[in-house]
């Protein structure tokens, strides 16, 4: 089962566009809009992820120049 986009349906039927069309149409938005929230969750992993990797590297950093003389 595909996601629909309720709004772009209605609307499209309410400007006279046919059931199918309309359906379809409504169809390929909510794919797309599924795609973008699957994609702003994985830049937020990955946000996540590279600043505590850069943490991590830091931290290490820092304990390496407290022993130098």
């Amino acid at each position: 089962m595909r996601v629909q986009a309720t709004k772009t349906y209605q609307g499209l039927r309410a400007a006279g566009v046919d059931e199918e069309a309309a359906t379809a149409a409504a169809e390929d938005v909510g794919g797309v809009l599924v795609s973008i929230r699957v994609l702003t969750w994985m830049v937020g992993a990955m946000f996540a992820l590279t600043v505590g990797g850069f943490t991590l590297v830091l931290g290490v950093l820092l304990r390496i120049l407290e022993r130098l003389p």
